[in-house]
């Protein structure tokens, strides 16, 4: 491969007008025609073509924008190929072979999600349901997901476990970014969930998250544990948990589920403030808020507690 100081001049406007597409489209808040374009400009120019020194900075823009639409595997290879410029420059080789310069070529990437996905998934709205929510406003619900993954931002392999996961949209993000994932959620849950986490390829568990009933469990543990919106806990009704139901939830998981240095992530939601005599958001009664409070991440709009098995063995009955 030859490695020049830049590429023919219309070639590379050609090349910059597409970058500059990519980032229009980004900020528009849209994932993912920003990642389908930096996709295409990927694979072809950087992957079919010769890559140029005048390209570093390009090719940090291509890393920022599939890390903000939560596609990190993708991240991580246009890191990789960055990197070995760098090299290349600080020895001051001019012309280096695939071999030398990427250690097995440069790979074609692709989209998070395929439109293919995304439309199948769109078309399980067929009328009103439980949670039909989740296909008729697709975009703004994958998105979420895609920000509740951006947050956690994982920075090696990980075993996964999603709990009440719905569509799935979420351990289908840690999927794809290569994770290894379970999904879980109730029996009961209509079956369009069920057959958006077939759409996605997930393996999911049916179980039931119950008051003082150990949760399913597995051959080996999770390295995350991730539970968002949060409805297991009796959320909206008279039933809602209070510490001693949570306390027993967390340490249950911590015995039975968290490895060593695994954390559970939850994401609550809101209870109406007449359900627990509160006049601020809050998620529960005030024994609850006070458990989760100390956990409490920071840069986030929703209530979100990440506690590590150590906080979980300190956490006082």
């Amino acid at each position: 491969m030859l490695f020049k100081d830049t590429r023919e001049t219309s070639l590379d406007a050609e090349l910059r007008r597409s970058v500059n597409r990519m980032i229009d489209v980004a900020n528009t808040g849209d994932i993912f025609a920003p990642d389908e374009h930096a996709v295409s400009i990927w694979n072809g120019y950087f992957r079919q073509l010769a890559i140029y020194k005048s390209d570093l900075e390009l090719l940090s823009v291509l890393s920022d924008t599939f890390l903000g639409v939560a596609n990190h595997a993708n991240s991580r290879v246009v890191l990789m190929a960055q990197e070995k410029m760098l090299a290349a420059l600080a020895s001051n080789c001019n012309q280096v072979s695939d071999s030398e310069l990427f250690l097995d070529g440069l790979p074609k990437l692709g989209a998070l999600i395929t439109q293919e996905m995304r439309n199948e998934i769109r078309d399980l709205y067929v009328s009103e349901y439980e949670g039909a929510k989740y296909s008729r406003n697709f975009n703004e619900n994958f998105t979420l997901c895609t920000q509740y993954f951006n947050a956690i931002s994982p920075d090696r392999h990980a075993r996964v476990l999603d709990i009440g996961t719905g569509f799935g949209f979420l351990p289908f993000i840690f999927k794809s970014n290569g994770h290894s994932v379970e999904a879980m959620d109730i029996e009961s849950a209509p079956s369009q969930y069920a057959q958006s986490c077939g759409i996605l390829g997930l393996n999911r568990h049916d179980f039931e998250i119950r008051r003082y009933i150990p949760v399913l469990t597995f051959k080996e543990k999770f390295d995350i544990i991730t539970c968002t919106q949060i409805c297991f806990n009796g959320h909206g009704t008279s039933a809602l948990w209070k510490r001693n139901e949570w306390l027993f939830f967390l340490k249950d998981i911590c015995e039975n589920l968290l490895t060593e240095s695994g954390f559970i992530w939850l994401c609550f939601n809101y209870e109406p403030r007449n359900a627990v005599e509160t006049t601020n958001d809050s998620i529960g009664h005030e024994d609850v808020e006070a458990l989760f409070s100390p956990y409490y991440i920071d840069g986030v709009d929703w209530k979100i507690a990440k506690l590590y098995k150590h906080d979980i063995d300190g956490l006082a009955a």
